[in-house]
């Protein structure tokens, strides 16, 4: 083998030891559980839907 094979290997060995170490480091950090237990859809879904659905037929039967 010569020098250029043994520098890319070495750099190769080098890049795969800094990318598992910063995997490591930041895996604590960014893999937490959720921790909020309220429901992020506050509203009532359905009601404002039907809601809406009355509103523009009523708006509708005038004009017809």
């Amino acid at each position: 083998m010569n020098i250029k094979s043994f520098t890319k290997l070495f750099g190769i060995i080098i890049f795969g030891l800094i990318i598992s170490g910063c995997s490591t480091q930041f895996q604590n950090k960014y893999n937490k559980p959720f921790k909020h237990n309220t429901p992020l859809i506050k509203e009532n879904i359905k009601q404002n839907g039907k809601a809406e659905i009355q509103k523009n037929f009523r708006t509708w039967s005038k004009t017809c």
